[in-house]
């Protein structure tokens, strides 16, 4: 089965240090943590762990790892951290033959600092190319001859992109499932409100899914993590399937007339959240993609994702489908309610 994954890439640096100082403070959302760095002082880490990240490569190397063809279009600089991504697609067996060099703009860069106490993570990003992905990198001839296609989070002009691929590919009737980025479902709301006809799974983490809901329908239509109200407002926007993880809380999908709900699989220490959203969204496309049920696709999704937190950088914790269903005997705990 071929898929191509649509997106960003980028080169992450990931800084661990022990002993950080962390406060929390009162927003507008609720109490949030937040990480304290002292004017003027300097920092010693204990390791700085280089990778290639971005929801383009992170996703391309999922879905080849659980048996696809894969295909990846994306765009980085004419640098070394763009010949370290394509390298390391090409030791995964991706295709990169959709690559897009730039002399202009450099390989997108994000510097990583996972909070010490809970795993989640401060990501400091310049988007550098990944920002001007435009309609003539877009190989129109090979999107036809795919079984899926997957767009990751489009940062910038590239957001643009999102209602001309979703219309092609309504049009050529392959099914497409989209994972939005912030700036997305806030500067470009209206880009991505009208596409949403055209998409067959939507994927979000809640806080996205509160964005989006709040900039489609107004902030005082939504009671926070109201998700059966989000699920009903989205679900008659257009797509057959909306899915919305929550972190150490589970995830959940909703279809036409159920709310599936699977906890959170958290058996090891967590080293780094970051990756976690493309494993889970990857895995759960993967298994649509292989007529799975939505139940089976929770199970499968969330085992994924628990181990790539088990790992400091986004790819090494990906496993392959045996790995996954070896894992899956006996953990699911899914819930099921009525829409």
């Amino acid at each position: 089965m071929k898929i191509i994954t649509i997106g960003g890439a980028t080169q992450d640096s990931i800084a661990l240090y022990k002993n950080q100082k962390n406060v929390e403070l009162e927003t507008k959302e609720g109490k949030k943590l937040f990480l304290a760095l002292e004017e003027g002082k300097k920092i010693d880490i204990q390791t700085l762990h280089q990778s290639t990240g971005g929801g383009a490569t992170n996703t391309a190397v999922s879905f080849k790892r659980l048996g696809f063809e894969t295909t990846i279009i994306c765009k980085v600089g004419t640098d070394s951290q763009a010949d370290l991504i394509t390298q390391e697609l090409q030791k995964e067996s991706v295709n990169i033959n959709y690559i897009i060099r730039n002399q202009k703009e450099p390989t997108g860069f994000s510097f990583i600092i996972p909070f010490e106490q809970t795993g989640d993570r401060v990501v400091l990003a310049a988007r550098g190319a990944n920002k001007i992905l435009s309609k003539q990198d877009i190989p129109f001839d090979v999107l036809k001859q795919q079984d899926w296609i997957y767009i990751s989070p489009l940062s910038g002009d590239a957001a643009h992109l999102l209602p001309i691929i979703t219309d092609f590919a309504k049009q050529n009737k392959t099914p497409i499932a989209h994972n939005p980025s912030m700036s997305q479902l806030t500067k470009n709301i209206n880009t991505l409100k009208n596409s949403l006809k055209n998409i067959d799974i939507l994927l979000l983490n809640a806080q996205e899914a509160e964005a989006l809901m709040s900039n489609i329908k107004g902030a005082s239509h939504l009671p926070q993590k109201h998700f059966r109200v989000i699920f009903k407002e989205l679900l008659a926007e257009g797509p057959s399937v909306v899915v919305i993880t929550d972190g150490k809380h589970g995830a959940y999908a909703a279809s036409e007339e159920n709310i599936y709900y699977h906890p959170s699989i958290i058996k090891d220490k967590i080293e780094n959240t970051l990756g976690a959203g493309d494993a889970f969204c990857s895995t759960f496309i993967a298994q649509i993609a292989q007529s799975d049920t939505i139940e089976s696709s929770l199970l499968m999704s969330t085992i994924n994702a628990s181990s790539v937190i088990s790992y400091p950088d986004t790819k090494t914790g990906l496993l392959k489908r045996k790995e996954i269903e070896s894992r899956a005997e006996g953990d699911s705990m899914l819930q099921i309610f009525k829409l």
